[in-house]
């Protein structure tokens, strides 16, 4: 993706697409921003503010209101719309990783850190000396721990690889929830639940999903794109979704100091 930025703790919050609970990060076209120093001008803000209307209803219109090819349920956004507007990279291609660095998005020590494992877990994968998920999967699920009913603001913790591994089938998945390396990188670490999911949009087909089953999200867990293959530095900052089965409640953390 060219000419385009992410800004800071600017997220979608669903309210016209159908109240889809994903959080994506927004991304920015250059072109629809303006480098500021201290300020703008107070006729600026009431020009643009004044166009802001019909800018809505473009924008509205772009979401595939009810009755679009016969669905209500059916939507179009950036996150259904980005292979569209960007061009596929090979993983293997070394100049999407010199411009992390080029760019300001990553420090040269990060970038050749994450790549040495990348290539230790190709190597792994291939001669069977390490699989992706370093963990016993066999079959369908032999446990199940009992419903929490979590609650945003709740405190959790998420539980070891070797209590999580019974509750995945073998194809590392829980009720059709995919446990990634990702979230196995968080095992042990604490966090409030930030929301229960219930609904998101495909980015395959802009569809409604009703999820059926508990699906949490845990306040400052994010996919850091460097533990995925295929995803190396993705910067989308995705929420992971979370089984209860892979959490346990905890008593509150109190800050330091």
């Amino acid at each position: 993706m060219r000419d385009t930025v992410f800004l800071e703790n600017l997220r979608c919050d669903g309210a016209s697409h159908g109240g889809c609970q994903a959080e994506c990060r927004i991304y920015w076209k250059e072109a629809w921003l303006r480098r500021v120093d201290g300020g703008v001008e107070a006729a600026a803000v009431e020009r643009e503010a004044a166009s802001t209307g019909e800018l809505a209803v473009i924008a509205a219109a772009t979401t595939r209101p009810a009755g679009w090819n016969g669905s209500d349920e059916e939507f179009r956004c950036q996150a259904t719309e980005a292979f569209r507007a960007t061009e596929r990279l090979r993983g293997r291609d070394p100049r999407q990783y010199a411009r992390e660095v080029s760019s300001g998005n990553l420090p040269l020590g990060r970038v050749l850190r994450v790549l040495a494992r990348a290539l230790w877990w190709s190597v792994g994968r291939r001669t069977g000396l390490r699989p992706l998920l370093p963990m016993k999967l066999a079959g369908a699920p032999t446990f199940e721990p009992e419903k929490l009913e979590l609650q945003p603001g709740e405190w959790v913790e998420v539980r070891s690889a070797e209590e999580i591994e019974p509750t995945l089938d073998d194809g590392a998945s829980n009720r059709g929830l995919l446990f990634t390396p990702e979230m196995l990188a968080s095992s042990g670490r604490r966090a409030r639940v930030h929301k229960r999911v219930e609904r998101i949009i495909s980015e395959r087909d802009g569809h409604m999903l009703h999820l059926k089953n508990d699906c949490i999200m845990l306040e400052g867990i994010v996919c850091t794109g460097e533990r995925t293959p295929g995803m190396w530095f993705c910067h989308r900052d995705s929420y992971p979704f979370w089984r209860e089965a892979w959490l346990k409640r905890v008593a509150p953390t109190l800050p330091e100091g």
